[in-house]
């Protein structure tokens, strides 16, 4: 019946969602510690919100009693779930998705180029929660972070690049290490043919550990592959100061480098 209920709510949204999300219901709720068994994603999109001064890349998700965002720059994870039936939309913004909770709580969603066709879809399902009796049940608990990764946002940049141009170019020192905050880029080797595309990397992706960790060169390069990509940037230098405030947190930034390579390079 759930799988039914998915399907339907889905065709008869499909003019208004960009697309349908492909994360398994079991995968979202675990993703959000959802205890409601009968909870299931309907579509996803790419978004940010502001949290403090950083702009937090990564994806809403809509489903048939919550309104969801995740991000994950470097280690900082952040959780929202919105109940629907707890959820108003402000008809005054017409650039961002801004919405309050209980009455109290404003939530700003940027979707570039998305915000009509996403503010329809939220809205369709308001309504359905709100008419058909449809209550969140269910907890959200993200836990504490291992790492107090806002001094290291702090230190990020964000940069943005368009269709083709370069973010790193092969052999080219650097002391940066990479992460796509939203669109995504292409992984180029030159060989006696040419330049060879090796993989695609989407958003999330970290990119420069083995250069920002060993120095040298970069084994290859990597080109933005879409428009308005955007990348946050930290340099090894600023990672290096924090020793001065916290003798610890340099150590464990570097685990979570290597953790992230092994990982990789295992995949």
């Amino acid at each position: 019946d759930r799988l039914k209920t998915k399907k339907v709510l889905a065709e008869g949204q499909r003019s208004s969602i960009a697309f349908i999300s492909k994360v398994p219901d079991a995968a979202f709720r675990i993703r959000f510690n959802l205890k409601d068994p009968n909870a299931v994603v309907l579509s996803e999109w790419p978004a940010a919100v502001k949290d403090r001064s950083m702009i937090m890349h990564g994806h809403i998700y809509l489903s048939n009693t919550v309104l969801c965002f995740f991000s994950k720059v470097l280690g900082s994870v952040k959780k929202i779930v919105l109940a629907l039936d707890e959820l108003a939309l402000d008809q005054n913004n017409d650039k961002n998705i801004l919405v309050v909770y209980r009455g109290e709580d404003k939530f700003e969603f940027l979707t570039k180029g998305r915000t009509e066709a996403i503010r329809d879809a939220i809205r369709t399902q308001m309504y359905e929660a709100k008419s058909n009796g449809i209550i969140f049940q269910g907890v959200v608990d993200s836990g504490k972070e291992e790492i107090d990764w806002s001094m290291f946002l702090s230190g990020a940049l964000l940069k943005v690049y368009q269709k083709d141009e370069p973010i790193l170019k092969e052999k080219e020192t650097s002391r940066f290490v990479f992460q796509i905050g939203q669109g995504s880029a292409r992984v180029e080797r030159t060989t006696e043919q040419g330049n060879q595309i090796v993989r695609t990397m989407g958003s999330g992706e970290l990119f420069g550990e083995i250069s920002f960790l060993k120095g040298g060169e970069a084994t290859a390069s990597i080109i933005a592959h879409e428009n308005d990509t955007q990348v946050y940037c930290i340099e090894k230098q600023f990672v290096d100061s924090l020793l001065d405030l916290n003798a610890e947190l340099p150590g464990r930034f570097y685990k979570f480098l290597a953790t992230s390579l092994a990982g990789r390079l295992r995949n």
